[in-house]
């Protein structure tokens, strides 16, 4: 509100009218910065989510691309146990071993929160699928079909659980894939 001189002039605002208008402007700033806080706590949370959700994903394609083109399934207690004969594992197990489509002896297990693949000799060596930054907290297979000349197609189902924590809130992602032997059980 202006205010008029005697001589007809008007001057600026008075001062209940600057702390109303700075009361309204600091509200809205404070309305605005809550906002963009919120705003930035759900992205964080959407890329964990996503990290670890593209971690187990890539894992699963990785081992279902392996293992559909191979042969001799075995679903075993530990990687360390030697594959002789394939086995079924109706109840879970967790590790997964079979030939792949070159005849090495391929095996995935979890470790240390990683999914790892071991290739067997001569190499004898055990990489990671998934990344450092994913924590990956289940792994299980289970094999049906193995047996050769059961009538059935051997086929694994896999699944996978990670988890990422934004905040001190844990967020959890289940995953599972299923895939078939592509050779013709004989």
């Amino acid at each position: 509100m202006k205010n008029k001189h005697q001589n007809g002039n008007t001057s600026g605002f008075t001062l209940i009218e600057m702390i109303v208008a700075i009361g309204i402007f600091t509200i809205a700033m404070l309305i605005s910065t809550g906002a963009i806080l919120s705003i930035s706590a759900a992205q964080k949370r959407a890329a964990a989510i996503q990290n670890v959700q593209d971690n187990i994903r890539f894992a699963l394609e990785t081992m279902a691309k392996e293992a559909r083109l191979g042969y001799s399934f075995h679903c075993g207690s530990a990687i360390d146990e030697v594959l002789t004969d394939p086995r079924d594992c109706g109840g879970g197990g967790p590790s997964f071993t079979f030939f792949n489509a070159r005849g090495e002896v391929v095996s995935y297990q979890l470790r240390n929160g990683q999914i790892e693949r071991w290739s067997g000799p001569p190499d004898n060596t055990f990489f990671p699928v998934t990344s450092q930054n994913a924590s990956i907290d289940r792994l299980d297979f289970y094999v049906f079909g193995s047996g050769v000349g059961d009538d059935v197609q051997p086929r694994v189902v896999i699944t996978a659980r990670g988890s990422a924590t934004v905040k001190g809130q844990s967020i959890t992602i289940d995953l599972q894939t299923a895939l078939s032997q592509r050779l013709l059980d004989s």
